[in-house]
């Protein structure tokens, strides 16, 4: 069921991406996995693969905290590629944490998930209460990625389809710099995808049941 789901999630589905990544990074990269929905959709929807990664993550009282500042530690201390895949907020939070990258000439991938601030919070209840929600608990940014990006000496994609997202981190393993690839994506939209894939799961258990049961 995740295997055809995810074959045919169309772009930009914030679940799908992590698969995509996966797929193209190479052997013994070292990918940091932010907090929130970055880490949850890996652990949801990631496949099983035969692939030697090392994969990072933080944890503490709040998860964004320097996120990118980790990512950049782990770049300089590896020779091998690094990529980081993190939402917009906690790249945002972190965002002066990118003058390492060229203060020590760090190479890493961003993969930057925009869906606007805090799309975790779209799945809990106070997401209903839209005169609020918006205001104090998605809390969307209004800045231009590509310029702040460009400020601290990085290369900015926007990414327009899943080719080009595949396309896109295989070149910014080359070009060994500051990379972010932006992936717009609607936080709104992509709860209800992964709401339908557990709707899915959750029938056939039942029909799994009923069969032995039977």
């Amino acid at each position: 069921i995740k295997d055809r789901f995810i074959k045919n999630a169309k772009f930009p589905f914030e679940g799908r991406i992590p698969t995509e990544l996966l797929s193209v990074i190479p052997e013994k990269s070292n990918l940091m996995i932010s907090n929130s929905l970055p880490i949850r959709d890996t652990d949801f929807f990631a496949p099983t693969m035969e692939k030697e990664l090392s994969i990072f993550t933080n944890r503490g009282a709040s998860g964004i905290d320097g996120i990118n500042s980790t990512a950049l530690g782990i770049a300089k201390a590896s020779k091998g590629n690094n990529y980081l895949m993190i939402g917009d907020l906690a790249f945002y939070h972190d965002l002066n944490g990118l003058h390492n990258a060229i203060k020590y000439n760090l190479p890493l991938t961003v993969i930057l998930i925009n869906n606007g601030g805090g799309g975790i919070f779209e799945s809990l209840p106070i997401s209903e209460y839209r005169d609020v929600f918006k205001e104090n608990f998605a809390t969307p940014l209004t800045v231009n990625f590509k310029k702040l990006v460009e400020a601290y000496g990085g290369i900015h994609h926007k990414i327009k389809n899943w080719k080009d997202l595949k396309e896109k981190v295989i070149l910014s393993g080359k070009k060994k710099t500051l990379t972010v690839l932006e992936i717009q994506t609607d936080a709104k939209q992509s709860k209800l995808q992964r709401q339908n894939y557990w709707n899915a799961v959750s029938t056939r258990i039942v029909q799994f049941i009923n069969e032995i049961k039977s």
